[in-house]
């Protein structure tokens, strides 16, 4: 995300996702989260702006990809991230169950999902939408996922703070 925010105002340093990815995925296995973060950014940037950069950030995004299979195990982390799809086993794991419905988990994150919407109308007011666009692709599957695995609710958490801030600027007192 921070990547994200630097490519406005300097565009080649997208290229610093690259060896991010190749470290990442040599050091943690959410580097996919990373990728599917990454990912939905790219499309989302190359359908608001195409068709400027569209050919760089595909490439980027490609090479990224290629970057994580530079690995002691190759393309077999990608096996053992999709044997958790379906697995059995994981309903003894508590962050891979959804949120136990009205618990105070759920409520916060049902509070959450009504304030970012409020901080979005005030982000269309101020006409700034169309460049959160990315943010907001990436925040509403982060929210989707979180409601059906409790893993992903700390990321959508923080990418919910640029939407949050404009309520917060609201209810700022003046002096």
């Amino acid at each position: 995300i921070y990547l994200f925010k630097k490519y406005e105002n300097n565009p080649k340093t997208i290229f610093l996702t690259i060896p991010l990815f190749f470290i990442w995925a040599n050091l943690h296995g959410q580097f996919i989260l990373g990728l599917g973060v990454f990912f939905i950014w790219t499309v989302i940037q190359i359908f608001n702006k195409f068709p400027n950069n569209a050919k760089t950030l595909g490439l980027v995004c490609l090479l990224s990809f290629t970057a994580t299979i530079i690995h002691p195990f190759g393309l077999k982390i990608y096996e053992d991230a999709f044997l958790h799809l379906g697995n059995a086993d994981l309903k003894s794991v508590v962050e891979y169950l959804p949120f136990d419905e009205f618990s105070t988990a759920w409520w916060y994150q049902l509070i959450i999902g009504i304030l970012v919407a409020v901080g979005i109308v005030f982000i269309y007011f101020e006409e700034k939408l169309k460049q959160n666009l990315p943010n907001l692709g990436i925040f509403g599957v982060l929210f989707s996922l979180s409601w059906f695995v409790k893993r992903y609710a700390w990321s959508m958490y923080y990418l919910s703070i640029p939407f949050l801030k404009p309520v917060a600027s609201f209810f700022k007192p003046d002096s």
